[in-house]
Order: C-alpha cells, then structure tokens, then sequence
C-alpha cells in the first residue's frame, strides 16, 4: 500500500509542475508558448490515465503473485480443477 501513496505523490507533484507550466506558458508571448501550452494540456489528460493503468495493472500481478505454482507441489499431488484434471499434466503428449 506504500508504493501506491508514494506513486499517488509523484503524481500531483508531477500535475502541479504541469498546471504552472501551463500557466506561464499561456501568459507568455514566447514564439513556442502555443506548443508548450499544447503539450501541459495533454500531459494534465494522458498522466493520470496513465499511472492509473499501471496500478491497475500492478494490482492485478500483485494478486496473481500470490498464487500457488506448480512448483509448489510434490509430483502427483497438484490441485485438481472440476473435471479432475490437475494443471494440465494429464494431458496426452504430442507425437510427431
């Protein structure tokens, strides 16, 4: 749960550089103010969608991680699904 607020930090830190960027780029007459105006506006858009997908994507491995392997296991003792078959190992060899 750390690593979510110290990610949830960098970001309105990161938002927070951007928003005063933005503003002094708006209320600059610098030749490239319309470009870095441009490109505040789509970071201030795409960085939160961004980050929220890595922690989505970070809590879902984190809860696939703690799953069990197959390693976990002695031979012949590996859990069984509901038709009885367990992890695939019983499942008749290709021959070519």
């Amino acid at each position: 749960m750390k690593i979510r607020r110290i990610i949830a930090l960098v970001t309105v830190v990161f938002l927070a550089g951007i928003y005063i960027v933005t503003i002094i780029a708006a209320l600059s007459s610098s030749p490239t103010a319309g470009d870095w105006f441009k490109a505040c506006i789509f970071l201030s858009v795409v960085l939160p969608i961004l980050l929220y997908g890595m922690l989505l994507i970070g809590k879902y491995s984190a809860s696939r991680h703690d799953l069990p392997e197959d390693e976990d296991f002695p031979e012949g003792d590996l859990p069984e699904d509901q038709n009885g078959n367990s992890s695939g190992h019983d499942l008749p060899e290709d021959s070519e």
